[in-house]
């Protein structure tokens, strides 16, 4: 089995149709964080920003119980979740 995804892994085939992870996460709403709260985001804490504003302005149907997608020069940061105005980290990608 390790020979053959080794194999595969080059494939042009198997990489014309991997999606990135940033185009599977734009489904969910955004949020864009600034290099200081992405390193905060990354190390567990909550976090308010300046953006959340801007971002329930934009999402006026925001669902307080859905999941958001925080991000960094368009680089997957977080899923999280918005309670009482503080962006808490759900999972955090290693990317």
């Amino acid at each position: 089995l390790l020979d053959l995804s080794e194999k595969l892994g080059h494939s042009p085939l198997i990489l014309k149709n991997l999606i990135s992870m940033d185009r599977i996460l734009r489904v969910l709403p955004g949020i864009k964080l600034s290099k200081i709260e992405t390193t905060r985001i990354r190390n567990g804490q909550k976090l308010r920003t300046g953006e959340l504003d801007n971002f329930i302005n934009n999402y006026s149907n925001f669902d307080k119980n859905q999941i958001i997608y925080c991000f960094n020069n368009r680089i997957p940061v977080a899923l999280s979740k918005i309670e009482k105005n503080i962006i808490k980290p759900i999972k955090v990608f290693n990317v």
